[in-house]
């Protein structure tokens, strides 16, 4: 009898969570998400050499061009 008893116990408290899952407001978009991941996908720069995306915060800026490491900034300046 204990484990007919138990299987009730545990199909109420599934019974009670999927309810209240029903009856919660969803969620706001980005919600729960990182305001860190969020923020630096918002400041991307293309490299100007193989036109990559990288984060503003790794980028290497020359003049008004952004390059995704010094390697592409130097062969970008020999060509010009």
């Amino acid at each position: 009898m204990g484990v007919i008893a138990l299987l009730r116990l545990l199909a109420l408290l599934l019974v009670l969570w999927i309810v209240r899952r029903l009856l919660r407001p969803p969620a706001a978009p980005g919600a729960g998400g990182s305001s860190r991941r969020s923020s630096e996908a918002a400041h991307m720069v293309q490299c100007r050499m193989c036109r990559t995306h990288v984060p503003q915060s790794e980028a290497i800026r020359e003049g008004a061009d952004w390059f995704c490491s010094t390697r592409h900034r130097d062969q970008f300046e020999q060509q010009s």
